[in-house]
């Protein structure tokens, strides 16, 4: 899942990817997994074949949000820097970081946004071999707040289905929640936590994008290694 800049001063998320770019923005708990491995961070729909647009990229940078509160999740975010660019090509496309007072009154007042992933199928079951889409309604926030006995805070919002069987799921969570106007999708949401997985009554809860503009684009232009290190955290999710 990855985000990024490009010469139009669009900026890109999670699991749509930039060309010439090297930034990734998602949240901080997958940040540390990736910093030790090579992730597939682009073209890849399924984990078990060889599909000839795979690419594999080297984190060099890990920006953790120092307010990150493990009991609540909140500030659940973190930019990665790659040490080789992304470059476009099949089945890798952009997605735009939007500007923060259109991207609420208009993006996340549409009925849907969409969500992408290889996490678990259902709530017990295994994750998934191929990149799965799902179209979820975006929640009233104070139908958001009274589902949880957990906090929402602002930095939060909810997104799914009160009796489908269908949500995000463990092994989801970094990954894009994003809204599409016209032709183009923007990224508005990061896949935080939530309980269980498409239980009635209860919805996805999503990092709020918008609300981290001004540090994203801090973090953008951060120097130095990678100095952050793994921490014990277990969502309810």
């Amino acid at each position: 899942m990855a985000a990024a800049t490009c010469n139009h001063a669009c900026r890109y998320c999670d699991s749509e990817l930039p060309g010439s770019s090297r930034q990734l923005v998602l949240h901080w708990r997958s940040a540390i997994s990736l910093l030790t491995v090579f992730g597939r961070s682009g073209g890849d729909r399924n984990t078990e074949q060889e599909e000839g647009n795979e690419m594999a990229h080297e984190v060099e940078l890990v920006i953790k949000h120092n307010r990150f509160v493990r009991e609540t999740y909140d500030f659940d975010i973190a930019v990665l820097r790659l040490k080789t660019p992304i470059a476009f090509r099949m089945n890798v496309a952009p997605a735009c970081l939007p500007q923060k007072d259109w991207a609420e009154a208009t993006l996340m007042t549409q009925k849907t946004g969409i969500v992408s992933g290889f996490g678990r199928t259902h709530e017990k079951g295994r994750p998934s071999s191929t990149l799965k889409m799902l179209e979820v309604p975006y929640v009233d926030r104070n139908t958001c707040k009274l589902s949880s006995s957990f906090t929402i805070t602002q930095n939060m919002f909810c997104a799914g289905y009160d009796a489908n069987p269908e949500d995000a799921c463990q092994g989801d969570s970094g990954g894009p929640h994003v809204t599409r106007f016209k032709d183009t999708y923007f990224v508005t949401g990061i896949v935080s936590w939530g309980e269980g997985c498409a239980r009635k009554g209860k919805y996805g809860v999503y990092t709020k994008v918008t609300a981290f503009l001004k540090w994203i684009e801090k973090s953008m232009r951060a120097k130095g290694p990678a100095a952050d290190t793994p921490a014990s955290a277990s969502p309810p999710h």
